[in-house]
């Protein structure tokens, strides 16, 4: 009796491990098609968790262990995959993820449609297998206080949507429109990025022209600086001129007030005078180009008339009132010809 009991046991565990996706042997090792995972880490993935391809169970977890020293990965992972879903091809990818918060880790897998298969007893290799990173490990990485803060945030974050639900609805159902309007404001923006990649290469040739100047530019700065210094020297004396040009403006709009239209029309009438006195000097430079060379002798003759009433004819005759003009006469006649009076300018002919 005892022993038929074992052996329907036995069989219903058979059932059972089929209908789970393979029969899992005492070595660990599973029949059918089966591949060994390389992952970095299989923190709370144990045999029988789920095997998905799309979402929808693929098969089993068979056997968890540790990898050889010398490999990269941490722990090597046989899975069985059955049906359809083998063989896999090289170049699947296998990601840890769990199944909710508080649920079992499962491995997904993303199969790839080309490519050589994978042979049964073949390996993922580490570089195409991932760890999503769990909410505990998150939270074992943040202080005690943070933890507690963060806890805190959590049940006060519940406290406030307690009784919100509509108001949620309501915001997820407007979220199409406003993801519509940030995709028209991002379209915009990607519009201006070559405007502002153009600004950004200006800025960069306007700095290397600066960078350039360098030497320049200090020199400027210093002879700055010594002005400055100059005029800081000079500071009492400007103070002065500026007090003294203020006063000269002061007496200045003094001595016009009153008299704006007559400066106005004074300035109106500059250029024609300023005309005027322009073609008059002109002309007076022609004119003293021509009395230039006498202008000696003009004076000569000016000075001989201003003093001709000084002389007297002490003896002989004289005019109507004693006195003589200092005159060369010359007699005109047959013997010496007409009166031709002969004259030229000591400074040119």
């Amino acid at each position: 009796m005892t022993g038929r009991v074992f052996r329907v046991l036995a069989v219903l565990v058979v059932l059972a491990l089929v209908a789970g996706g393979g029969v899992v042997l005492l070595t660990g090792r599973s029949s059918g098609y089966h591949v060994q995972v390389y992952l970095q880490d299989a923190q709370r993935l144990v045999p029988g968790n789920n095997v998905d391809i799309d979402g929808v169970p693929a098969g089993r977890v068979t056997a968890v262990h540790l990898a050889p020293d010398n490999n990269a990965a941490g722990a090597i992972v046989t899975i069985t995959v059955g049906g359809r879903y083998a063989p896999l091809r090289q170049g699947t990818t296998a990601t840890v993820r769990p199944n909710g918060t508080i649920g079992d880790e499962f491995l997904e897998l993303n199969p790839v449609q080309g490519g050589q298969a994978i042979a049964s007893g073949g390996s993922i290799p580490l570089e195409n297998t991932q760890t999503s990173i769990t909410l505990d490990q998150l939270t074992n990485i943040l202080g005690g206080h943070t933890r507690q803060e963060l806890q805190t945030l959590v049940q006060q974050g519940g406290v406030a949507l307690s009784g919100r639900g509509k108001d949620i609805n309501r915001l997820l159902a407007r979220l199409p429109q406003l993801s519509s309007d940030l995709a028209g404001t991002t379209s915009s923006l990607d519009q201006q990025t070559q405007q502002l990649s153009d600004l950004d290469a200006e800025f960069s040739r306007v700095a290397g022209m600066i960078s350039s100047e360098h030497t320049g530019l200090q020199g400027d700065v210093r002879n700055g600086a010594s002005i400055l210094g100059t005029l800081a020297q000079h500071q009492a004396g400007l103070q002065s001129e500026l007090a003294s040009a203020n006063s000269s403006l002061g007496k200045a709009n003094t001595a016009i007030a009153g008299r704006q239209q007559d400066v106005h029309q004074l300035l109106t009438q500059m250029p024609a005078l300023l005309k005027v006195l322009r073609a008059l000097a002109s002309h007076g430079a022609v004119s003293a180009s021509i009395l230039n060379p006498c202008m000696q002798n003009i004076l000569q003759m000016l000075n001989e008339l201003a003093s001709a009433g000084n002389y007297r004819q002490k003896t002989g005759s004289t005019d109507g009132t004693g006195s003589m003009l200092r005159i060369d006469p010359q007699v005109a006649g047959p013997q010496s010809g007409t009166f031709s009076p002969q004259a030229s300018c000591s400074g040119g002919g």
